[in-house]
């Protein structure tokens, strides 16, 4: 294990406890590696800034169940990222199918909200 993995893995046992400056100090060294990977699988800025505030929440609020012996803590954190960011996307595509079959819908009346 090098240096910047037993950093990660002290970080992620104080944010188990709360401690917000080493949630601070994850973040500031893993969020732009998580933004890069969800700007390539969603392609849009905002939905990845806003996925990425959805990893970090998730990190926060489960850093006792990293488990070391399975992931790196970077490792947890993509992995977190991309398990979001395709979920993300499927709800894009479901939604966009619903969209075009009440299109396509001829004889469907308009239903108010």
């Amino acid at each position: 294990m090098d240096a910047r993995e037993a950093e990660d893995r002290e970080l992620m046992s104080r944010v188990a406890t709360r401690d917000g400056e080493a949630f601070t100090r994850l973040f500031e060294l893993h969020s732009p590696v998580a933004l890069g990977l969800l700007n390539r699988i969603l392609a849009t800025r905002g939905e990845a800034e806003e996925v990425l505030q959805e990893v970090f929440l998730q990190v926060w609020m489960q850093a006792d169940r990293y488990d070391a012996d399975r992931a790196s803590p970077r490792g947890w954190i993509l992995m977190l990222a991309r398990s979001r960011a395709l979920d993300r996307l499927r709800r894009r595509e479901s939604a966009r199918r619903r969209e075009e079959l009440a299109a396509e819908d001829p004889g469907g009346e308009a239903i108010p909200p």
